[in-house]
């Protein structure tokens, strides 16, 4: 079962994962548009530079492959650090539910009854999905907080190349 302490935390560790879901969604929405902008202006470029190539924008095609390439190396990076965070994460949770089943096998050996083996089979049910709750909530969590990292150079620069763009 679990205490008031942990229902108050998976509480706000929901809220918060909701919260953080919802930023994360308009960040998205803020990046989709970001691109857009950026899309359109280098298509109007790009349709100018055919029709006279000597006066074509060189030096904003040169940007083009650099910048993708440094903001997806940037969040290919921290991707590989939010991944070992949450491998981390879920191979604690894993030693912990080993430990736990050990202790319950050690417990049911001296359970002494049939009926004293069913109570300790429906607490050890009860505990494990209690944590198994806790554990999702906090892996949902952590999830949220990677996409966000991860995201944020590829919004910073298509935001930025929105704004250089539109002036």
């Amino acid at each position: 079962m679990k205490s008031p302490t942990q229902a108050h935390r998976d509480a706000r560790k929901f809220n918060s994962t909701l919260h953080l879901a919802g930023a994360n969604a308009g960040k998205t929405g803020d990046l989709v548009r970001a691109a857009g902008r950026v899309i359109h202006h280098r298509m109007v470029l790009g349709t100018r530079a055919m029709m006279s190539p000597a006066d074509a924008d060189h030096a904003e095609f040169s940007r083009m492959i650099p910048e993708k390439i440094g903001a997806f190396s940037e969040a290919a990076q921290i991707w590989l650090r939010w991944s070992g965070l949450i491998a981390d994460q879920v191979s604690g949770y894993i030693r912990r539910e080993i430990a736990a089943a050990n202790d319950i096998a050690a417990a049911s050996a001296v359970s002494g009854s049939p009926v004293g083996l069913a109570a300790l089979q429906q607490q050890a049910a009860s505990d494990w999905m209690g944590r198994a709750y806790s554990q999702g909530l906090a892996l949902g969590a952590l999830m949220m907080r990677s996409q966000d990292a991860i995201m944020a150079p590829v919004l910073r620069t298509a935001e930025a190349n929105a704004r250089r763009l539109g002036r």
